[in-house]
C-alpha cells in the first residue's frame, strides 16, 4: 500500500512538473518517505478513533453493571463476556480486557493494571479514566457514580469531536481539490497546448520555476493539512 503510493506520487509529480525519468528515481525515495508517514497518521488516526469508541461503549456498560450491583472485579468480568460474545476477537479492546482480567485473577490493583492500559494506549480518555479511578479508588469514593459522570463527560467531548469532523468535512473536500488543481490544469495545458509549457521542462529557469510552483503546492498541502485538525 504505501509503496504503491509512494511510486504512484513519484510518477504523478516526475512527469506533471519535470516529464523526466531522471525526475523520477531521484522523487521516489522522498515520495516514498512521505506517503508512509502520511498514511502511517492516517490509520494511527483510526485506530486511536476506535479505541476511543470502544472504551467509551466499555465504561459505559462498566458502569451499567457497577448500577446493577456487581462488584467492579465482576463487573470487568461481565463486560468482557459481553464483548466476547458480541466483537471481534482481534479488537483492540478485548485484548485489553483480557489483559486486566488476567491481572484480576493474580489479584493485582485494578488502578495498576488501567494505569498500565493507559500507558499502552496513550489515549487521553483511558490516561484521564485511570487517574480519576485511582484517586477515587484510594480516597473511598462512590466509584458508581465517578464512572457514571466520567461516561457522560466522554460521551460529550465524542460528540463535540464528531461535530468538528461533520464540521469540518466539507474543507477537507475543498483541500483535496485545491491541492490536485496544480496537477489537473498542468496536465490539461500538457495534452491541449504541449507546445506552451515545453520552455518549463527545458533549462535551469524553466525546472526552476516548476521545482518552486512543486514546492509550494507541496507546502499549502502540509499547512491546510495543520490548519483543518482540531484536536479536542
Amino acid at each position: 500500500m504505501i509503496l504503491i503510493t509512494g511510486i504512484g506520487l513519484a510518477v504523478l509529480t516526475a512527469y506533471t512538473f519535470y516529464r523526466s525519468l531522471a525526475a523520477f528515481f531521484l522523487l521516489l525515495p522522498p515520495a516514498i518517505f512521505f506517503s508512509f508517514i502520511y498514511l502511517k497518521e492516517r490509520f494511527r488516526e483510526r485506530r486511536e478513533a476506535r479505541l476511543s469508541s470502544d472504551f467509551r461503549d466499555t465504561i459505559s456498560a462498566l458502569s451499567t453493571y457497577l448500577s446493577a450491583g456487581y462488584s467492579m472485579e465482576n463487573a470487568f468480568s461481565e463486560v468482557y463476556r459481553e464483548r466476547c460474545s458480541a466483537g471481534d476477537r482481534g479488537d483492540r479492546m478485548l485484548r485489553e480486557l483480557a489483559v486486566i482480567i488476567k491481572g484480576i485473577s493474580l489479584n493485582k490493583n485494578i488502578e495498576e493494571l488501567l494505569r498500565d492500559f493507559a500507558s499502552r494506549s496513550s489515549n487521553e480518555d483511558i490516561k484521564s479514566f485511570a487517574f480519576i479511578f485511582a484517586i477515587t479508588k484510594r480516597n473511598g469514593g462512590d466509584m458508581r457514580e465517578v464512572i457514571a459522570r466520567t461516561v457522560s463527560i466522554i460521551r460529550d467531548k465524542a460528540a463535540v469531536t464528531e461535530d468538528i469532523r461533520t464540521a469540518t468535512r466539507g474543507v477537507r473536500y475543498e483541500q483535496m481539490v485545491m491541492t490536485a488543481i496544480p496537477f489537473f490544469m498542468i496536465f490539461y495545458i500538457n495534452v491541449s497546448s504541449g507546445s506552451f509549457l515545453e520552455p518549463l521542462y527545458k533549462g535551469v529557469i524553466g525546472r526552476g520555476v516548476m521545482t518552486a510552483a512543486l514546492i509550494m503546492t507541496g507546502a499549502s498541502f502540509l499547512l491546510s493539512e495543520k490548519l483543518v485538525r482540531i484536536d479536542v
